[in-house]
């Protein structure tokens, strides 16, 4: 079949048909009426030589033709629309663009807050979705569903179309109460490994259910710490800290920023540990747009401003 046959258009409709199901939903999302949808179905039908849909159960249920050109169909848009954006600028002091990221506990609290600051002088269109950390978030990226991912590094099988960049690395510091019993007032001196053993511990729940690093450690020395308390909120564990014995662990940055806002203080850890990293997960094909550049080079920047 000769391209020069085919209206663009009608790819739109299919990819838009092939995503809701519904010729209503697909209507509205390429801002058609129903009928015009359903006359734009018909002529790619007639195109194809295929049927395409077919109405099953409430749904616009797709042939296996569709189920086979679909994938591509929806790259070629997909690379259609990243050339159309890298051929024009961007300015963030006036142009309107909704980012979505997703991103850990950590980088939400060490990242977002400054980036926020330098955000209050641009244009108001210019807004920030921030998600949770999920297991899928590295698909969502690949799909093209978000724009962004700030975790630690991923354990499972990264998509080859993801890349990544370590925004932040750094050691770990254990966070106690002040004036705890078990520390001493030298805030540059580990407690013993005795006292770190003797008291309670939260043990910090990672998004992935990785087991903690430190664990790893003191089973290797035939040591175990005494882990009273499961929390994923930093917040949490430093308010919790404050108010009780407990001994945690988190990254020096956040556990530095955290001791400005509760009444904890920092210690280093009395045994070597591997150090925290922060990656900035991003998808290779969109870093031409000009929007993507600026905002992955934003995080770059503000990292580099985080206390450590």
């Amino acid at each position: 079949m000769n391209l020069r046959n085919i209206d663009l258009n009608l790819m739109l409709i299919f990819d838009a048909l092939m995503e809701t199901k519904s010729v209503k939903k697909a209507a509205a999302k390429v801002a058609l009426s129903e009928s015009a949808f359903s006359h734009a179905l018909a002529r790619l039908r007639e195109n194809l030589g295929d049927v395409l849909f077919i109405r099953r159960d409430n749904q616009m249920q797709p042939t296996a033709l569709a189920y086979l050109i679909a994938p591509r169909i929806t790259e070629s848009l997909l690379l259609l629309q990243q050339a159309l954006d890298a051929s024009k600028g961007f300015d963030p002091t006036k142009d309107e663009k909704t980012f979505t990221i997703v991103a850990n506990d950590y980088a939400q609290l060490t990242l977002i807050p400054p980036l926020m600051t330098q955000w209050q002088h641009l244009s108001r269109g210019i807004k920030l979705h921030v998600e949770k950390m999920d297991k899928q978030a590295l698909t969502a990226i690949a799909n093209q569903e978000i724009d962004f991912v700030i975790a630690t590094p991923f354990s499972g099988e990264v998509p080859s179309i993801v890349e990544s960049q370590i925004l932040l690395e750094e050691p770990f510091l254990m966070i106690a109460r002040s004036n705890h019993p078990g520390i001493s007032s030298d805030q540059t001196k580990p407690i013993s490994l005795d006292s770190y053993i003797h008291y309670p511990h939260i043990l910090v729940v990672h998004w992935d259910g990785k087991p903690g690093t430190i664990d790893e450690k003191l089973n290797e020395m035939g040591l175990k710490r005494d882990v009273m308390l499961t929390l994923s909120s930093p917040l949490v564990i430093a308010e919790t800290v404050a108010k009780s014995d407990f001994f945690a662990i988190l990254p020096r940055s956040l556990a530095l920023q955290l001791s400005k806002e509760f009444a904890i203080t920092t210690r280093p850890l009395p045994l070597p540990a591997p150090t925290h990293q922060s990656c900035l997960y991003f998808h290779k094909t969109r870093t031409q747009e000009r929007s993507y550049q600026w905002l992955k080079q934003h995080f770059v920047d503000i990292s580099g401003l985080v206390e450590r």
